[in-house]
C-alpha cells in the first residue's frame, strides 16, 4: 500500500484560492452642520444676581429636521438656573444639519452661562 506524501487536506487547501470580500468605498458625504439662527436669552432676574447665583447649565437635545429643539435633558447645572436655561433653549431655532442634501436630526450639547459679570468671548 502506498501512502500519499502529503496529507489529503493539504492538497485541498492548496487547491483553493482565498477570496476576501471587501466593502466598496463609500462616497464622501457632503455634511453641513446645524447653524443657530434664533437664540432666546434665559431669564436671569436681578434677585438671583444680588444673591450671587451664577454658573453654567449643560443641556443635551435633538435638533430636528425642521430646526427646532426637542427632547431636552439636563446634564448638570445650578438648580435655580436650570429651568430658565431649559425654557430658553427650547425656543432656539437652527438651520438644520444636512447630509448629502437631506436634512437630518442630530444630537447636540450646549452650555448656557449665567454670569454676574459679562463673559468675554
Amino acid at each position: 500500500m502506498t501512502l500519499p506524501r502529503e496529507p489529503l487536506w493539504l492538497g485541498l487547501l492548496l487547491a483553493v484560492s482565498p477570496c476576501f470580500a471587501q466593502d466598496q468605498p463609500k462616497p464622501k458625504q457632503d455634511v453641513h452642520p446645524a447653524v443657530l439662527i434664533y437664540k432666546v436669552s434665559p431669564d436671569y432676574p436681578d434677585s438671583w444676581k444680588r444673591k450671587g447665583i451664577q454658573g453654567v447649565v449643560h443641556l443635551r437635545a435633538t435638533i430636528t429636521k425642521e430646526g427646532t429643539v426637542r427632547d431636552v435633558t439636563v446634564i448638570d447645572g445650578v438648580p435655580p438656573l436650570v429651568k430658565s436655561a431649559e425654557t430658553a433653549f427650547k425656543q432656539w431655532r437652527y438651520k438644520p444639519t444636512t447630509v448629502d442634501g437631506d436634512t437630518v436630526d442630530v444630537q447636540t450639547t450646549v452650555a448656557i452661562t449665567f454670569a454676574l459679570t459679562p463673559v468675554k468671548r
